[in-house]
């Protein structure tokens, strides 16, 4: 499940600015805003997990469900 219609890009230009052709955007959904919430929740016990993104997107959809 995705949430293309709230996507941020980082970084941000500012008016002007001359941008090199290697510098990339990353694109970052809410979804994966959520999982990046949800994983540093999982992870301040301070206890790896290896399972800890794949559970963290699980969150995540589930949080994008709940604002339906």
């Amino acid at each position: 499940m995705t949430d293309d219609n709230n996507i941020f890009v980082l970084p941000v230009p500012k008016s002007g600015d001359v941008l090199p052709s290697s510098m990339t955007y990353e694109i970052a959904t809410l979804r994966d805003q959520f999982a990046m919430a949800a994983l540093t929740g999982l992870l301040a016990d301070g206890k790896p997990d290896i399972h800890a993104a794949r559970l963290a997107y699980i969150i995540a959809d589930t949080m994008l469900e709940e604002r339906k």
